[in-house]
């Protein structure tokens, strides 16, 4: 019988802000960084997806809306 010990390492975690901001975590989760202290999520909930789909849905649909203000404001010159 044999036994095979593996070796595993720790993920190494950024430490300053700049290293946060240029790093890319590979293990499929979402970061946050808080004062220091770096957060882990593990994505979004079904709710708190359609939250940001009506949302999403809401503002494009008032850039839309203000965006064509903007052009006839700007033909009727």
């Amino acid at each position: 019988m044999t036994i095979t010990m593996l070796q595993t390492t720790a993920p190494v975690f950024p430490q300053t802000f700049d290293e946060f901001l240029n790093w890319e975590p590979v293990d499929g989760y979402k970061y946050e960084w808080n004062d220091g202290e770096i957060i882990r999520f593990s994505g979004m909930k079904k709710r708190q997806y359609y939250i940001y789909d009506v949302l999403n849905s809401l503002f494009i649909e008032k850039a839309i809306i203000k965006s064509e203000h903007s052009w006839l404001n700007l033909t009727s010159c």
